[in-house]
């Protein structure tokens, strides 16, 4: 009676989390993202292709508490980490460590502002450029912070 009372709740257990465990894989042009189900997205504009720059993403629960988005741009030519990093809104004499998410790389960095939590990232991989940042209310970041952290880092390239 015991085991039997210990398999159901085991399989009760795998059952909720199940869910939580499946993943959706967003495709845009320049990029592709992995997202638990739950989450939802939104495409908030689209830029003629001459200017280089993709559409305003924007990755969301419904029942969250924070917004994900990413903005793409495709550069003339390889971005160098200078160039990234010239690009980011970060004073100069703040350390900025390079790292990896997903098939690209480059800067992360996290701020409150106004009663808001920010995390950036400036990503690159040889041309293309993902601008990309969540914020949600101060003290709630802790709520959604490891989905957004296991979504950045799925990000994969789509172009050659």
């Amino acid at each position: 009676m015991k085991l039997s009372f210990s398999k159901s709740v085991l399989t009760l257990l795998l059952v909720g989390i199940a869910p939580s465990l499946s993943a959706e894989t967003l495709t845009f042009p320049m990029f592709s993202i992995d997202v638990e189900t739950g989450w939802n997205h939104s495409i908030e504009g689209q830029s003629p292709a001459s200017t280089g720059r993709g559409e305003l993403i924007s990755i969301f629960r419904p029942d969250g508490v924070g917004k994900l988005r990413i903005l793409s741009y495709v550069a003339p030519d390889d971005v160098s980490k200078d160039a990234l990093r010239n690009l980011t809104n970060v004073e100069i004499s703040t350390q900025l460590t390079w790292q990896e998410n997903g098939e690209y790389s480059g800067y992360q960095h996290s701020y409150i502002e106004n009663g808001l939590f920010h995390k950036q990232w400036w990503l690159k991989n040889k041309r293309t450029m993902l601008f990309i940042i969540y914020d949600c209310d101060v003290g709630l970041q802790q709520i959604e912070i490891d989905a957004v952290n296991k979504i950045v880092n799925s990000i994969k390239k789509n172009l050659p």
